[in-house]
């Protein structure tokens, strides 16, 4: 119902409820109008001003701090009006918070979408390079090139590279989105991280080997044991000790050391390599990102290992450290605890 019509409506009726609650034979015809004129204006008078002053200002007042919100302005910095009414003052409190929480939800929603896009356009960029490769070796022993032998199997040996990379890369993609989405299950457990560490240098002792890269555990006791998922800190460990080899020098050193503390062991991850440029440090977690690739003469990896150590360790409540100098070489840094307590497991976990 608009204004105008309110103080009519509530005078008519109450004037007409007045003059016909009086006693026909208290008042004369001439005098029952009287009445009912004098309650009509005074109630009519009282009405306006309660719904003016009262209903209508205080709403016109949320309509103009509101109204700049339907022009994709910002209205959450704006001063707060002055209510008469302190229910109307809570409501533009409660609007002012939906008006926050959309704000924020329109922000993540772009930050998703700009990250899609970027994640998107790394992938393709990613995926491109082997499969054109393999393409191109395929078609040119279609061409003709498959009649000489010893081109034939260096292409086909080619092919199956660039394919064996575009395997690990998807391996990877698939790891990295599960652990962000949160469908991988960590599986604690108690083990010794010596076994472990020795399991990696037997996965790379042949790497390692190969540019006479010495690989050195230290600590000084054993067992040393931890709770935290076996398999996952397996991987977490091989990425690290696969890129020291790779950015380490010729007849250089890797060093894994565990050193026993109070209530947890942390894992130092040493090479005496290149070393990483202090404008790299901060970005070497992030997808798809790699240092100058000129400044190792070893295949590089999926450009994922990182980011894929980086989502393990968060998920096992811990961080990964960086110090790095140039011509020296660079140790990661993190803990995992010695128990169960330590880690804040979802209830679908074991």
């Amino acid at each position: 119902m608009q204004k105008k019509f309110i103080p009519p409506v509530i005078a008519l009726s109450s004037a007409t409820t007045i003059a016909l609650l009086v006693p026909w034979t208290l008042l004369s015809f001439n005098e029952r109008w009287l009445l009912f004129f004098t309650s009509f204006t005074v109630i009519y008078m009282m009405s306006y001003l309660v719904t003016e002053y009262f209903v209508f200002r205080e709403l016109r007042k949320l309509e103009d701090v509101l109204r700049p919100s339907l022009e994709d302005r910002n209205v959450l910095d704006a001063p707060e009006p002055k209510f008469n009414l302190l229910s109307t003052g809570r409501v533009w409190r409660h609007i002012k918070i939906l008006l926050r929480q959309k704000e924020d939800r329109i922000k993540k929603l772009e930050q998703m979408a700009d990250f899609r896009k970027r994640f998107i356009a790394d992938v393709s960029h990613e995926l491109k390079s082997p499969i054109f490769n393999a393409q191109g070796y395929i078609h040119t022993l279609k061409d003709g090139a498959l009649k000489d032998k010893s081109v034939r199997d260096r292409f086909l040996s080619k092919a199956s590279k660039n394919i064996d990379y575009l395997d690990v890369l998807v391996q990877d993609l698939l790891l990295l989105s599960q652990i962000e989405t949160g469908s991988v299950r960590m599986l604690f457990d108690y083990f010794d991280l010596i076994g472990l560490v020795k399991e990696v240098f037997e996965n790379y002792e042949h790497q390692a080997a190969k540019y006479g890269i010495t690989l050195e555990l230290t600590y000084e006791e054993s067992p040393l044991v931890v709770f935290a998922d076996y398999y996952r800190i397996l991987q977490v460990l091989q990425n690290l000790v696969s890129n020291a080899i790779k950015y380490n020098k010729e007849n250089g050193k890797v060093d894994v050391a565990l050193i026993d503390n109070e209530e947890s062991i942390q894992l130092l991850i040493t090479d005496n390599g290149i070393g990483i440029p202090k404008k790299d440090v901060q970005n070497i977690f992030n997808r798809f990102y790699r240092v100058d690739k000129s400044r190792t003469k070893k295949k590089g990896g999926t450009g994922l290992g990182l980011a894929i150590v980086k989502h393990i360790l968060d998920s096992h409540n811990t961080t990964v450290e960086v110090t790095s100098k140039l011509g020296k070489g660079t140790t990661f840094m993190f803990s995992l605890p010695k128990h169960k307590r330590w880690i804040n497991e979802p209830e679908n976990q074991v």
